[in-house]
């Protein structure tokens, strides 16, 4: 959907509303869902930033990292987390130049609203838009920024302090974000340097919203980070630029309070208290020094430490009026009040004026990976299809069934931050599990990766991929999927303190070494690819794999990876002869690419995963022109190993922003997954093997799959691997506080 502008104001860049276009499919704007959601997910993560300013109601904080250094300024708020969500959608250009310049004042200069994706009316929480704005630099005789960037907003119900993310223990607060992330898409070339703006990057941006302890106030935070690559620290302009940008945070609760008595009677001179002697608050007698002055919302008399201005706006203008205090303490209170007094932590609805965060969280199940039963897999599959259709993948979702009105706006119920459940979302009381299928019905052709005549034996060949060694579920029914709560708890295979000490020492931190030689062309600057030494059979063996992903698999695992990790790139890449097969991917257009210039050459020398923190202290690819050319920073290999010991390829994510370290718990996620894929691959080839052996090639379409395979089973067997991969990741994060990647 094209954002109309909905502004006939003046604007200081007409050729942004000229010339930018942006062409958003479906699956860039699945992308961007992935990408905003794992913002949200490392910007809601607790962090340790130290306290290095308070004012008031506001407090700074900042954080210098190795090549980031990271601002955040506090705030708290007496209003409904509905109504301040609300205000932070800016759905059209014109909302977003209100809103934007009434937060930042004459920081913001321009703004417009590229793209917005459809709401769909089970996810009205959600808001995705692609924008583009400009804000003042830190000096006049410096060029100003702009940016264009994803918009990601979403509520979510917080986890408890032990909970688990299978479990059902919410703290009954809520908590919504609104992240600013930059994006480079077609149609938003940088502005030509006549104009006197430089493109920047927002990474690490964006405001979030928490529900205290306390009834009445929401903590509100906004996030501002700087790169300072090849340099100790950010430059005293900009900490003073960002310094005044987080500073900003305050006038979120101005706003709320202004609009809350922007509806308010603004009385005129004549309904005025009669003149008094004193100040009706401070009860304070008027002097020559203590002046007097009216209230426009009470009328009564105050003084000016009593009473501050405030911007209104009514009837399309802005007015400037005196409140006292006591009117303004009201007007806060009027804004808690103007939503339902109901407390959703009772387990009761929160109504903001724009909307209604509603359902009955204190009875709601938020068991993630339970199914309701179905009539029978056609009705699963239907309703995995319609839903498909309405929107994509959730990250941290965990849908509550709720009715909301056609005569308002309601705001969809918030939901519990989890992690990654497939491409189609949670639905309601019909469909409260996960599906990892693209579309709800596989057509005839379709290849199952898994079945349940082979489950046996991938269990028993791959006991690291269950760390708790316990029994897979049972999944011979077809009528509903497992309870898989049980694998949140730590098995009985391995003491806390041994999982502890297996994170420790999983935990990467430095660039994996190589004992190879390197060699050199006269025309590039960085090595070749090297050879292994079996390149014959890796060779012979890639070309007998069938690599493809008809059910849409592998690319689940990708998307998997990436939002979890945090990182805009994945892939499973397939190293043949002269390039590299993208089997599935994430982040990257081409199918394949050169063998000379990926990663993934170096990673199939050895069985070890290569993990590199910063390529650009890797002499592998410091003159890499993946790395000259900022696509990639952080990259973490893990080969493809058949069962026969030939490493055919890797699986692997990167990122444009180098790293300090990569987690154990990540590490053993990363390769549980990748172990999943190659036995994955393995079992579809031998199908396609016996299909062909039994058949013979009677045509050039795929051969139909045996008669007696059970789809039911092969796509749950499918989500047990997927998940349980996880869910040894969450085993070894729950025993000790895990280390935040930068």
């Amino acid at each position: 959907m094209a954002a109309t502008s909905g502004s006939s104001g003046y604007s200081m860049f007409p050729i942004v509303e000229k010339t930018y276009r942006v062409r958003i499919t479906e699956d860039i704007e699945r992308d961007l869902r992935f990408l905003g959601q794992s913002r949200i997910d490392a910007l809601t993560s607790e962090f340790d930033m130290p306290l290095v300013k308070e004012k008031g109601n506001l407090k700074i904080y900042e954080l210098s990292e190795k090549e980031f250094f990271t601002m955040k300024g506090t705030t708290t708020v007496s209003a409904p987390i509905g109504d301040v969500m609300s205000l932070l959608k800016m759905e059209s250009t014109s909302k977003m130049r209100d809103v934007m310049g009434e937060i930042f004042g004459t920081l913001f200069l321009e703004g417009m609203v590229l793209y917005r994706a459809k709401e769909t009316p089970n996810r009205l929480n959600e808001a995705l838009s692609v924008n583009w704005m400009a804000l003042q630099s830190s000096k006049p005789h410096l060029p100003h920024r702009d940016y264009v960037f994803l918009r990601y907003a979403d509520v979510f119900e917080k986890q408890g302090d032990n909970g688990s993310v299978y479990g059902s223990n919410g703290s009954g607060l809520f908590i919504g974000a609104s992240i600013w992330e930059s994006i480079e898409l077609d149609g938003t070339t940088p502005l030509p340097a006549s104009n006197n703006v430089v493109r920047m990057r927002l990474r690490r941006c964006g405001i979030v919203v928490e529900e205290t302890n306390h009834e009445d106030l929401l903590k509100i935070s906004l996030y501002l980070s700087e790169a300072h690559p090849g340099r100790a620290a950010v430059s005293s302009l900009t900490k003073q630029w960002m310094t005044k940008m987080v500073g900003c945070v305050v006038e979120v609760g101005n706003i709320m309070v202004a609009r809350a008595l922007a509806s308010q009677q603004i009385l005129t001179k004549q309904q005025f208290v009669k003149d008094g002697i004193c100040c009706h608050i401070c009860i304070k007698a008027f002097t020559l020094l203590r002046r007097k002055h009216h209230c426009r919302v009470c009328g009564d008399v105050v003084c000016s430490k009593c009473s501050e201005m405030k911007s209104l706006k009514q009837g399309g203008l802005n007015k400037e009026v005196r409140i006292c205090h006591s009117c303004r303490n009201n007007s806060s209170l009027s804004v808690r009040s103007s939503g339902s007094t109901s407390d959703s932590r009772a387990g009761k609805s929160v109504t903001g004026g724009n909307g209604s965060i509603n359902g009955s969280l204190s009875k709601q199940s938020f068991s993630t990976y339970s199914m309701s039963s179905t009539d029978s897999e056609d009705t699963l599959q239907a309703s995995v299809s319609s839903t498909a259709v309405a929107a994509y993948p959730i990250i941290h979702e965990n849908s509550i069934h709720s009715a909301y009105s056609d005569s308002a706006s309601s705001i969809e119920p918030p939901r519990m931050k989890t992690h990654p459940t497939g491409r189609t979302h949670l639905e309601s009381n019909e469909m409260s599990g996960p599906s990892l299928t693209r579309h709800g019905s596989r057509g005839p052709t379709d290849m199952i990766i898994l079945n349940s005549m082979n489950k046996g034996a991938i269990d028993a060949q791959n006991d690291m991929i269950m760390l708790n060694k316990g029994r897979m579920p049972n999944s011979a029914s077809t009528d509903s999927y497992p309870d898989y709560t049980k694998y949140a708890r730590p098995g009985p295979g391995l003491s806390e303190a041994e999982m502890a000490a297996m994170e420790l020492a999983l935990t990467v931190r430095q660039n994996s070494p190589f004992s190879y030689a390197l060699s050199y062309s006269s025309r590039h600057e960085w090595p070749k690819a090297p050879i292994p030494a079996n390149e014959a059979v890796r060779l012979k063996k890639v070309r007998e794999l069938l690599l493809t992903d008809p059910g849409q698999q592998f690319q689940e695992m990708c998307e998997y990876a990436a939002a979890e990790l945090g990182c805009q790139i994945a892939s499973i890449c397939f190293v043949g002869d002269k390039s590299g097969f993208l089997m599935s991917r994430v982040g990257v257009v081409k199918q394949e690419l050169p063998r000379n210039v990926i990663f993934e050459a170096h990673t199939i020398m050895s069985e070890e995963p290569m993990i590199i923190l910063d390529a650009g202290e890797d002499i592998r690819f410091v003159k890499n022109p993946m790395v000259t050319e900022n696509m990639v920073r952080f990259y973490a290999g893990f080969p493809l190993v058949t069962s026969d010991g030939s490493v055919v390829g890797s699986f692997s994510v990167a990122d444009p922003f180098a790293r300090e370290c990569l987690n154990g718990d990540k590490f053993f996620f990363l390769k549980n997954l990748a172990e999943v894929i190659i036995r994955g691959v393995e079992e579809n080839t031998r199908n396609a093997g016996q299909q062909l052996r039994t058949q013979g090639p009677v045509s050039v379409a795929m051969p139909p799959p045996p008669a007696d395979m059970n789809y039911a089973d092969a796509h749950m067997t499918m989500q047990e691997l997927l998940r349980t991969a996880y869910t040894t990741q969450a085993q070894v994060r729950m025993q000790v506080n895990p280390h935040t990647n930068k």
